[in-house]
């Protein structure tokens, strides 16, 4: 199917419109290869998680990405 990849892609064109350049769906296909083997982490930034969706805190929202790809391993407590 890969192979054939640029055909589907082709035959396609009139039910999805994108403005990814051809020249670059061979790196996305390498990459969606890749990315699949990969565990997926959903993060919320919404009001909830006090995230102004109009103006965010940029540095905060950062904070939380890398709490969700990073979260912290468990310490080992000593027993007694």
């Amino acid at each position: 199917m890969l192979s054939r990849f640029e055909d589907i892609a082709k035959a396609g064109e009139h039910l999805v419109k994108t403005d990814i350049p051809s020249s670059m769906l061979g790196y996305f296909t390498d990459l969606a290869i890749k990315a699949k083997g990969h565990k997926v982490t959903t993060i919320e930034l919404t009001p909830a998680q006090q995230v102004d969706q109009t103006a965010p805190d940029v540095e905060y929202v950062h904070t939380l990405v890398h709490k969700a790809l990073h979260p912290p391993t468990p310490s080992s407590s000593p027993k007694g």
